[in-house]
């Protein structure tokens, strides 16, 4: 889980990058207005963090925080204050403090960055612009496809969705794949430490003929978030939404159109392929096939043996961890479920060996940052979501790839429950395969831990994306598995199950 509330995790999703920075020449020591840069480290990640600040009418000084890695741009300032080298910066809106000390030759800012209690050290250096990234597969215009910008609503919960529809240029009605993002708020190209996978897979599509939509999640781009928190299930209504609409196209043949998830989007195709005879084919990108809290449970010893955290912390982290979830299922009320989180601090704190107990406050600080998040309907659902019972009832074909060197979905363990689901579901147009040395993102790496995904120039292994886009394709130009069969198989594993085929 991510320690910044800007950057919600799966998180499982991760963000970082480490690149170059571009200094100015010598500026006043006494002057603080300009552009400022620099690195947060998170321990599984790092987040590129900027800031641009200048002088206000009257006097004071006013500025904008951007947070890099998440195309999060002109978060408002409400405090700058400066009194002689000591500087102290607040982002109200997100529960940011940042108190820091000017080098004297004015090119440095060194201090503490909270949010929401956590501390975290940062230190910023002047910089005339943000450092540019590398990231050669980015398709560059112009296309031979055309990209519509798109909007249609989910009435159910009063939602409105936008997206980029990618139109091959074809006189025939065309295949489609709607793409579904892994955990967290993200944009329509699943942007994630500066590269944007999704516009690379819709471009390697379109390319071959396959028509491709991409859309932005609730609160994001034009998106709007609707009432009330939202699940993987209430997202997964965002998706059937948007294959109706795709249905409803003119140039799109309704008959052939599949979904391709990444991470939670892997949980969410398989849900929606149950739900419905309207998908032909879906494609699981590192999804899950462990329920979530046995993920959640991996991912933490793997992530923090990758960033060498000691033995005892680990042990540590994972006893809370048990506490935690535990608590969470038997408090179906955030506020109850906060309270009781609360009232186990103390013995959690306890429980830090007494040569560690100066990491207690810095824990604790971190523990109670993540409350709200761990309480909210997403998670909680999340957390107690088995994948196997949804993926017996799929009756279409499902292609599910893995990264080997994946720290967030280990590869071994998520395709052998996934195969293993499908089999007892008697589907037999499945295909699972793990490539050697990939990442959650698909990126060839060295260990895999979330902190390589922004250094590594790659976006997506180009291996890996044509078996992928091969396989799609395959199914589109042959004559898909018939609706009535996917009926027929639909009933037989209702009738297995000994309850109707619909996920609730």
């Amino acid at each position: 889980m991510g320690y910044l509330s800007f950057c919600k995790m799966f998180r499982l999703s991760c963000l970082v990058a480490l690149l170059s920075q571009f200094p100015l020449a010598a500026a006043d020591p006494v002057t603080l207005p300009g552009t400022w840069y620099g690195e947060l480290n998170l321990v599984v990640q790092k987040l590129r963090i900027g800031f641009k600040i200048e002088n206000a009418p009257d006097g004071s000084l006013k500025g904008v925080m951007d947070s890099i890695d998440q195309s999060t741009f002109g978060i408002p300032l409400s405090a700058v204050q400066r009194e002689k080298a000591q500087v102290q910066i607040e982002v109200e809106s997100l529960g940011v403090v940042f108190k820091a000390t000017l080098s004297e030759d004015g090119q440095e800012l060194g201090g503490t960055f909270r949010q929401n209690g956590i501390p975290l050290p940062l230190k910023l250096r002047r910089v005339g612009r943000y450092p540019t990234i590398q990231r050669p597969q980015e398709p560059q215009p112009p296309f031979p496809y055309d990209e519509l910008e798109v909007t249609f609503r989910n009435e159910l919960h009063d939602v409105k969705l936008t997206g980029t529809l990618s139109l091959p240029r074809s006189e025939r009605p065309l295949a489609a794949v709607l793409l579904i993002t892994g955990s967290g708020s993200q944009d329509r190209d699943e942007s994630i430490a500066g590269h944007r996978p999704f516009m690379v897979i819709a471009d390697a599509l379109a390319r071959r003929g396959v028509a491709v939509l991409r859309m932005d999640d609730r609160g994001i781009g034009g998106s709007t978030r609707g009432e009330s928190p939202a699940t993987t299930l209430d997202l997964a209504e965002d998706v059937l939404t948007g294959v109706r609409f795709l249905s409803g196209h003119a140039k799109i043949d309704a008959r052939r159109i599949g979904l391709a998830g990444h991470s939670e989007g892997g949980l969410i195709a398989p849900l929606v392929a149950a739900r419905t005879d309207e998908i032909a084919f879906i494609v699981m990108l590192a999804g899950p096939g462990l329920p979530g809290s046995q993920i959640l449970e991996q991912q933490a010893r793997l992530i923090g043996e990758a960033a060498k955290r000691p033995e005892w912390f680990l042990d540590w982290n994972h006893k809370v961890q048990l506490e935690m979830f535990r608590i969470i299922r038997e408090h179906e009320d955030p506020v109850e479920g906060r309270k009781q989180l609360s009232a186990e601090l103390d013995d959690w704190m306890a429980m830090v060996p007494d040569e560690h107990a100066f990491t207690r406050d810095t824990l604790r600080a971190q523990l109670e940052g993540q409350f709200d998040s761990i309480t909210s309907p997403w998670f909680r659902y999340f957390l107690s979501h088995d994948p196997a019972p949804v993926l017996q009832q799929v009756p279409c074909p499902v292609l599910a790839l893995f990264g080997s060197k994946d720290l967030q979905v280990p590869a071994e363990e998520n395709k052998r429950a996934v195969l293993k689901a499908l089999e007892k579901g008697h589907n037999q147009f499945s295909t699972a395969r793990v490539f050697d040395d990939l990442n959650h993102l698909f990126q060839a790496c060295q260990t895999g831990s979330p902190v390589e995904y922004g250094s590594i120039e790659e976006t997506f292994n180009e291996q890996a994306l044509n078996y992928m886009v091969d396989w799609i394709v395959r199914q589109t130009e042959t004559e898909p598995v018939r609706l009535s069969q996917r009926r027929r198989l639909r009933r037989w594993q209702g009738r297995a199950l000994g309850r109707e085929s619909t996920v609730e």
